[in-house]
């Protein structure tokens, strides 16, 4: 909340110093939008953190990994579909040809997708959720080290303690799990 809640002053990094001064400046948000933003960040944890309890609890009961996956691949391109009938209404965004477009949408079935639920629910079986779900912070630290590489976007002093705390976080937990699988053993 750290990285989303509190500014700070801008930090420049090498590769972004040309960049931002070259670059416009996004247009400021209302605060209308940053409420709502952030009440949709609230709603998205807890649907994210709902999905890893119930991929437990029915990895326990079916073992069948690639099945699981498959259901729930399915269920998101029928949730995006009457998404996309809801908020496109030009028949247009509905052709795909060979081009970016295809490329992008392969990608998104096939490797965010697939693959990593399949991943996750391997790991999540031999491990267990709280394993699987410490990584998941580390999404936003990503997405800000990337946004600053390619979009030139502006990293924060809040974001870079919002960034330490989480990787310590990360450590602390993952350092948790070791002593406890220690203990186990012995």
């Amino acid at each position: 909340m750290l990285m989303t809640l509190y500014k700070g002053d801008v930090i420049n990094f090498i590769w972004s110093e040309h960049a931002h001064t070259h670059s416009s400046s996004a247009p400021e948000t209302s605060g209308k939008d940053w409420v709502k933003g952030s009440i949709l960040l609230i709603i998205a944890t807890f649907a994210w953190a709902s999905f890893f309890i119930i991929q437990t609890v029915t990895l326990t009961r079916y073992s069948a990994h690639l099945s699981l996956t498959a259901i729930v691949c399915f269920l998101g391109t029928l949730q995006s579909i009457a998404v996309t009938f809801v908020m496109e209404h030009k028949p247009s965004a509905w052709t795909i040809g060979w081009d970016m477009n295809l490329l992008a949408a392969a990608y998104a079935g096939i490797v965010t997708s697939s693959i990593s639920y399949y991943v996750q629910g391997l790991i999540m079986q031999k491990t267990g959720p709280v394993f699987v779900t410490s990584f998941s912070p580390l999404m936003m630290i990503i997405v800000a080290i990337m946004g600053s590489f390619i979009l030139a976007e502006k990293i924060y002093v809040g974001g870079v303690i919002g960034g330490v705390i989480i990787v310590a976080g990360l450590y602390a937990v993952l350092w948790g799990k070791h002593k406890e699988h220690k203990e186990k053993r012995s």
